[in-house]
């Protein structure tokens, strides 16, 4: 009897430890799968999550990269602008130069061959023209002293500030008719630094800086 109980036992006990490794076989497949499928849904929500965000970046970096080129492009534009307005400046400043030495060479002439004391009509009109250059180039300067350098500012006053000696002389000379009253020796000492020192070196000075906007090496 007690045999049999203990038959009975240890078959039903074998069917549940048999039952109990196939539950547990069966819990760890059924574990796995899931999990698989899980990580899977997952990985592909990722996924699209991953590259929506990737689309919206590269729309950001295209419209980034828009707005840096346009930027650019206006900076160039701006930059061409300027560059062709200092040429424009330059170039018109170097006439006015020319323009102002010319006459101040023929007043010279006309001050050497004693043209000033006769008061000749062409002498007085030479002095008009002379007048007019400085008057030109002064304001010149003056109204665009912003696009030059600072070695082109520093020859400038170099030049207005002998200019407005001289310029003082002449006046005495040909409005008051005052020769006697004037330092000729100066005079035409402080009109030849102008004529052949200063200007030419103030030209050269326009004539590099010019070369250099134009990207020309000499």
């Amino acid at each position: 009897m007690i045999d049999n109980i203990l038959k009975i036992g240890g078959a039903i006990i074998g069917a549940v430890g048999s039952a109990s490794i196939v539950i547990i076989g069966l819990s760890s497949w059924l574990g796995k799968v899931w999990a698989s499928r899980i990580y899977e849904n997952e990985r592909k929500k990722h996924e699209v999550e991953l590259k929506e965000f990737q689309n919206k970046l590269d729309i950001k970096l295209a419209e980034f990269n828009s707005e840096l080129d346009r930027i650019s492009h206006q900076n160039k534009l701006r930059f061409t602008i300027l560059h062709e307005e200092r040429m424009a400046i330059i170039k018109e400043l170097y006439i006015k130069l020319v323009d102002m030495q010319d006459y101040l060479n023929i007043f010279v002439k006309d001050m050497m061959n004693g043209n000033m004391e006769s008061k000749k009509k062409e002498t007085l009109i030479n002095y008009d023209f002379l007048c007019k250059s400085i008057s030109d180039f002064m304001n010149y300067t003056n109204s665009n002293r912003i696009f030059f350098s600072e070695e082109v500012i520093f020859n400038i006053r170099e030049i207005e500030a002998i200019i407005m000696i001289i310029m003082n002389m002449n006046r005495t000379i040909i409005e008051e008719e005052d020769w006697d009253g004037q330092d000729m020796d100066k005079w035409y000492k402080l009109m030849d630094i102008m004529t052949k020192k200063e200007i030419p070196e103030f030209r050269e000075r326009l004539e590099k800086e010019f070369r250099d906007l134009l990207g020309i090496t000499i």
